[in-house]
């Protein structure tokens, strides 16, 4: 599993050969992703999905499911391209807060602040890498990446 995250995270940075346009977050745009996390004792299955409400701003909800244990949580992200000025519409950087709840657990609410981006090959696929880091009642830090879909 180690190799397949490696290898999409090594294609997000090093594929430039397909047309892509506009894949930044904007009012009303729909991205979900599907990939997995690599984490100390678990490689948890990953599904996201985010809803832009401006040029930066988007909020959605992310699952992941691994052996032993689930999480269900909404996040909120601020899109960095405009501050970071970059100009490659393939790209999309983000960072942000997750909260939600680590299910058949009793820790209450886990926060993880998490940052990464999205490079688009075409105007519907592209592929995602980001990093969590555990702020409150979490199981530490872990590093995902998978498939991100544009829905509009």
């Amino acid at each position: 599993m180690k190799k397949v995250v490696l290898s999409i995270v090594v294609m997000f940075f090093a594929t430039g050969a397909f047309q892509a346009q506009a894949q930044r977050i904007e009012k009303g745009k729909v991205i979900v992703g599907a990939g997995a996390y690599l984490e100390r004792t678990a490689t948890p299955i990953l599904l996201t999905a985010e809803y832009g409400l401006g040029e930066q701003i988007g909020v959605g909800g992310i699952m992941w499911i691994a052996k032993g244990y689930s999480f269900l949580g909404g996040r909120a992200n601020y899109h960095l391209n405009n501050v970071l000025n970059l100009s490659n519409d393939k790209m999309d950087t983000y960072a942000g807060l997750t909260a939600g709840k680590i299910l058949n657990a009793s820790s209450g609410v886990s926060m993880f602040l998490h940052g990464g981006g999205r490079y688009f090959f075409s105007d519907k696929l592209g592929v995602f890498a980001e990093l969590n880091i555990g702020v409150l009642k979490s199981q530490g830090s872990s590093l995902g990446a998978g498939l991100a879909i544009n829905l509009k």
